[in-house]
This record gives C-alpha cells, sequence and structure tokens, in this order.
C-alpha cells in the first residue's frame, strides 16, 4: 500500500507566529485520516500544506498523488448553474465528450441520492443538498485524495450524521483516500481509520489513534471511551492555552 501523503519534520510560522512545529504524519491510499484539534491550532492550514498551496520554512512533504480534490466547509456552487451543471463544469477540461461528462455527473449525484434534483439550482436546495452536490462534485473528478475542511460543521447533527454514513459507504467502495480535518470529535470518530489528534500552536500530533470498524459505532462502548478520551486531550490543550494567554 503505496504513502499518498508523508509530512516530516514541517513548520510553519506566519510573522512571528509558530503555528507548527515539528509535524509528522502520514496517510496510506485508501484510508480516511482525521486531523482534530482545537479551533485555530492550524489544521487547515495543514491541508493547504499538502495541497502545495502554502509552503513550510522547514521540513520534507512528500505527496504521492497527481490529483487532488477539496471540500470546504462551504458547498461553494455556481448560483447560476443547476446541481448537475455545477459537476459537468469541473469536467470540461477533463473529459471532452460531453455525454460522458453528464453521466459521470449523473453518476456521482445518484450516490449522493439527488438524481432527482439534477435541474435544481443551489437556491432551491437545502444546506445539507447543497453540501451533497459539492461532495458529488469532488468525486467526479476521480481524485487521488480528497482534503475535506470541516465540510460538515454547519450541518445539524442528524443531517450530518446520514451525510457521514453516505460518504463513508462510498469512500469505502471507491477505495478513495481523504484526509478530513474537523474539530468534532464524534464526525471523525464514525468517518476515519486513523484520527491524529493536534496540540495548540504550536501544533504538531499529540496523539494517534488506530479505529476499527467495530469501533465506529456509536453503540459500541468503546466508541464513547475513545471520545471521552479525545475530550481530555483537547482539554488540556485548551486549558493549556488558557494559561499562556
Amino acid at each position: 500500500m503505496r504513502t499518498m501523503v508523508k509530512l516530516s519534520g514541517v513548520e510553519k510560522t506566519f510573522n512571528s507566529l509558530k503555528v507548527i512545529k515539528n509535524l509528522n504524519f502520514w496517510v496510506l491510499e485508501g484510508e480516511v485520516v482525521s486531523l482534530i484539534g482545537l479551533s485555530g491550532c492550524g489544521k487547515s492550514t495543514t491541508l493547504r500544506i499538502v495541497a502545495n498551496l502554502e509552503k513550510t520554512d522547514k521540513g520534507t512533504i512528500n505527496r504521492g498523488f497527481k490529483r487532488l480534490a477539496f471540500i470546504f466547509q462551504e458547498p461553494r456552487l455556481l448560483p447560476w448553474r443547476t446541481a448537475l451543471e455545477n459537476i459537468v463544469f469541473v469536467l470540461k477540461d477533463r473529459i471532452s465528450n460531453k455525454i460522458e461528462r453528464q453521466q459521470i455527473a449523473l453518476h456521482y449525484l445518484k450516490l449522493m441520492k439527488l438524481d432527482q434534483f439534477k435541474n435544481y439550482y443551489p437556491n432551491q436546495l437545502s444546506g445539507g443538498m447543497k453540501q451533497r452536490i459539492s461532495v458529488a462534485r469532488a468525486l467526479a473528478i476521480n481524485p487521488d485524495i480528497i482534503l475535506m475542511d470541516e465540510p460538515f460543521s454547519d450541518l445539524d447533527f442528524p443531517l450530518r450524521l446520514l451525510l457521514i454514513d453516505s460518504l463513508q459507504e462510498i469512500l469505502k467502495k471507491e477505495s478513495k483516500t481523504a484526509i478530513y480535518v474537523t474539530h468534532d470529535i464524534r464526525d471523525s470518530l464514525l468517518l476515519s481509520d486513523r484520527i491524529y489528534i493536534l496540540t495548540t500552536k504550536p501544533m504538531h500530533v499529540k496523539e494517534e489513534l488506530y479505529i476499527s470498524t467495530e469501533m465506529k459505532k456509536m453503540s459500541n462502548p468503546k466508541f464513547l471511551e475513545l471520545e471521552e478520551h479525545i475530550i481530555n486531550l483537547l482539554k488540556e490543550d485548551s486549558l493549556r492555552e488558557g494559561e499562556n494567554k
């Protein structure tokens, strides 16, 4: 199994503020890995570094992927295009055949159970529907890796559960690799194969957790134990951050 991403000794400073210090982690092909930490610790900056949108001051980054897709907190759909057209649009530079583009776009809308809304515009759809379209759009370009920056944080928990369940099924079915940035513990436990718990600034890995299939069930006592364990780790950092202010 090849390594899709590996960060070794990565550091990043903005002006005089050291945001990341000696960050080390890796992601294997087919894995869903979560980066979880307090708000503002540098999770999104790390995603940008992985995507080569942000330069580092120190360390090495090995990227075993060629094509990536981003799913942001906001759906970022084009308001003047329908649900189907929003997906077809990102395929224009990749697939010359118009019919093939339509078929691929419709396939991923069906996976997200939105094919009946293919001709709806974003302002006619709910927040959850729009986010599902953004997921379908990311999958449609057949990326080697998907970077997700808190895409479900604005949604109610029951809806997040449904979306995470659908996304998990699709990622496994299509053997996709993903890095999921979040500060929501349950989201990360439900979706991830591994979780990196991150410290406050200067950020580095505090602990790495492996999540088995059985652990991903909220009815499993181990799920609650892991949730409590992560809460306690984040509490420690929150207290430390408060003391340093």
